[in-house]
């Protein structure tokens, strides 16, 4: 459920493609 509140948070890549530092940030 994590992965998928943070991809939604972000809305546009998924969080694979995201850099730890950034899926910090959020």
């Amino acid at each position: 459920l994590q992965v998928r509140e943070k991809r939604i948070s972000l809305g546009v890549s998924p969080p694979i493609l995201i850099p730890n530092h950034m899926k910090e940030g959020v």
